[in-house]
């Protein structure tokens, strides 16, 4: 059992390394040149405000959480004592995990669709901050379905991320916010745009 357990958790590893979200930290929005000097709408300069500097800032404690997530199996995966990485996950990872989540909801904005921008984003974290709980039940109660379950949360948290995005790059759109790059890739930048 443990060994399907740990092999079913690595997957899990996997999946949550690639969820989007790990990227944020390269995102940039700023103003591009050809808008320097104009006044920036209240939903383009909150837009900057919540994509550059505050999601940029509070990443750190996501990744943070994800790193003692990941690295357990890095360098143990076949040794690996499940006990004190249970112990790690819940001492360490689920509380800057659960950090980070309340400061995402902690932001604040006057525009109600940078707010529901970033609802979008908080409810991919909070399925994957779910996930990390599911691996935990699953060890402690020695129960393959809680894997199911985390799974689960992994792919419902890539579908919510998937709206944020979309959303993102609608909002950026109706705003006049250039997107270069890709989503999926480490460096995004955006940036307001005389574009009609």
């Amino acid at each position: 059992m443990r060994k399907k357990v740990l092999t079913l958790i690595v997957v899990g590893v996997c999946s949550l390394g690639l969820i989007g979200c790990g990227k944020r930290k390269d995102i940039n929005v700023e103003p591009s040149t050809a808008t320097t000097g104009v006044s920036q709408s209240g939903i383009q300069s909150e837009l900057v405000k919540f994509v550059s500097e505050d999601l940029a800032r509070l990443n750190v404690k996501r990744q943070q959480a994800v790193e003692i997530y990941n690295e357990y199996f890095a360098s143990n995966t076949k040794d690996a004592d499940s006990t004190d990485w249970v112990k790690k996950l819940t001492d360490e990872a689920i509380p800057k995990y659960d950090e980070y989540i309340s400061d995402l909801k902690a932001l604040k904005y006057d525009s109600k669709e940078v707010n529901d921008l970033r609802d979008k984003y908080v409810r991919s974290a909070e399925l994957q901050r779910d996930a990390i709980n599911q691996i935990v039940n699953s060890i402690t109660n020695n129960d393959d379905s809680y894997v199911e379950k985390a799974k689960k949360d992994i792919e419902d948290s890539k579908v919510a991320l998937k709206e944020y995005e979309d959303s993102l790059k609608l909002l950026c759109q109706q705003n006049q916010i250039t997107i270069n790059g890709s989503f999926q890739m480490d460096n995004f930048t955006a940036s307001p745009s005389d574009a009609k």
